[in-house]
């Protein structure tokens, strides 16, 4: 349980702008996402629900959290996913990462973002067709992540994009479907990166 309070306080302090490192007001700003903010509070369900669902025996309450946090945070993250420590849901309006998808360190994530497998429409296998996100990678608002596509690190996905195909590590994309919009700079440090 220890390494489960690490991963949602690595998560929390996510929330939180990094320049502030550690001051008094920075644990203020953490404490009071914790309470407050209903991204975080998805992100705490989650982890939750993730360790949970780890358990077979304990695998059906995990169940019951995923639907707590629909109805609570309008927020549904699958307990089978797998997400690294510094996970950032800005606002969980209509969040939904699917089955087994697999995440990176430091996601952030905008309201309305789907990731989420193609298995539903071609097979009955719940691990076929799964995305996976590299590190340090941002999903814009209403983007969506379908299929068996994989988002390189430190990259970013515009706002009302839709990811079919691969995306190159440090770049940016947009549109539907996603292209190419410029090649990031990869020595740049992004602000929601933990150190």
């Amino acid at each position: 349980m220890n390494a489960v309070f690490k991963l949602i306080l690595s998560d929390l302090k996510a929330h939180v702008n990094a320049d502030e490192n550690q001051g008094l007001k920075f644990w203020a700003m953490v404490f009071a996402k914790a309470l407050l903010s209903p991204g975080a509070h998805a992100g705490i369900i989650y982890r939750i629900s993730h360790q949970l669902w780890l358990n077979p025996i304990t695998r059906p309450l995990s169940f019951v959290l995923k639907y707590f946090s629909v109805i609570y945070c309008t927020a549904e993250i699958y307990p089978s996913a797998k997400i690294g420590p510094g996970f950032c849901v800005s606002h969980s309006q209509m969040v939904m990462i699917g089955n087994h998808v697999q995440i990176g360190a430091n996601l952030r994530i905008s309201p309305g973002v789907l990731v989420t497998s193609d298995a539903g429409a071609v097979s009955t296998d719940a691990r076929k067709g799964i995305p996976t996100i590299g590190d340090n990678v941002f999903l814009g608002m209403q983007s969506s992540v379908i299929g068996p596509v994989h988002i390189g690190d430190d990259a970013a996905v515009a706002a009302h994009s839709l990811v079919l195909k691969d995306v190159a590590p440090n770049t940016l994309v947009g549109g539907a479907p996603a292209k190419l919009i410029k090649v990031l700079d990869a020595s740049l440090d992004r602000h929601y990166t933990q150190k």
